[in-house]
């Protein structure tokens, strides 16, 4: 019903956002199906989410290489 992304070498590798997000929704193979499918195609569209992923690397990269913020005492 709903097509898939294809395969990508990023998404060869585990996902720990992936596995936290499918934990919350329920199995499309629960009842209503329909509704269930509709609701991981919304949330795991493959490559829609992309940028997010983007953003998420960058911040890490940035907080990395931040300098420490000041104390407030």
């Amino acid at each position: 019903m709903f097509p898939t992304a294809p395969a990508s070498p990023a998404s060869a590798q585990p996902e720990p956002l992936e596995d936290y997000l499918s934990s919350l929704l329920p199995s499309a193979e629960l009842a209503p199906q329909a509704l269930h499918r509709a609701m991981r195609h919304a949330v795991f569209p493959g490559g829609k989410r992309i940028r997010p992923t983007f953003a998420w690397w960058g911040w890490r990269e940035w907080r990395r290489s931040a300098p420490p913020a000041p104390d407030r005492a």
